[in-house]
């Protein structure tokens, strides 16, 4: 009898679903020209950053203030920023991947440039980078726990001194387009839906435990 209630508890249940993915898209334009010592970025205008992640994600840290979690191609092959609808290559190097940061009445993203991607090329920058933050009221129960996240959201960019697009050179100089507009959805997760397997062995469960009280019943 205990077997077939756990059959059916885990039929019911699904012990050992996959975590439910949120999916952010963020997009938005840039103000400004071309990027001064950066050739290569030509005159960008409109951006979109777009990636999943679970809602299980351990955060890579976690100050007491916001949880910081590590967005890379590898871990997150449908990741993808553009600057006028060309995907520029992101870091997989540590400590230079892009991230998502999380705190109970924010949002800030960041995007972090792979050296190789064509942008640098006869460029001055070493390195370059996109970020943007996002404000909201109680977006999280518990910033570090991505699956407390009060979806759907959608939220405005707030002009910080860091939003836009940057990039340093070998001397550390700082040289940006500021962000001028931006916004983030990411809408609600959906109910996963019971393995058509998971019906059809809960079928034959509640069947073969109906048909054993059946028999009990006739003795």
């Amino acid at each position: 009898m205990r077997i077939i209630f756990g059959a059916i508890f885990a039929a019911v249940f699904g012990v050992g679903a996959n975590a439910a993915t949120l999916d952010f898209s963020a997009a938005g334009t840039l103000a400004g020209g071309s990027i001064s010592g950066v050739p290569g970025a030509g005159s960008p205008t409109n951006w979109s950053f777009s990636f999943s992640i679970d809602d299980s994600a351990v955060a890579l840290l976690d100050d007491g203030t916001f949880a910081t979690f590590e967005l890379t191609p590898t871990s997150n092959p449908g990741i993808n920023f553009s600057l006028d609808g060309n995907s520029v290559a992101l870091s997989e190097t540590s400590n230079l991947d892009s991230r998502l940061i999380v705190s109970s009445d924010r949002i800030i993203i960041v995007a972090n440039f792979d050296i190789n991607d064509p942008i640098f090329s006869g460029s001055v920058a070493t390195s370059g980078f996109f970020a943007a933050a996002f404000d909201g009221v109680d977006l999280a129960t518990d910033y570090s726990d991505l699956s407390t996240l009060d979806l759907p959201l959608m939220l405005s960019a707030t002009n910080e001194n860091f939003d836009g697009l940057s990039f340093r050179d070998a001397n550390n100089a700082i040289v940006s387009s500021d962000l001028s507009t931006g916004s983030l959805s990411v809408p609600g997760v959906a109910a996963v839906p019971l393995p058509a397997g998971g019906l059809l062995l809960l079928s034959g469960l509640i069947g073969a435990f109906g048909l054993k009280f059946r028999k009990k019943r006739s003795i």
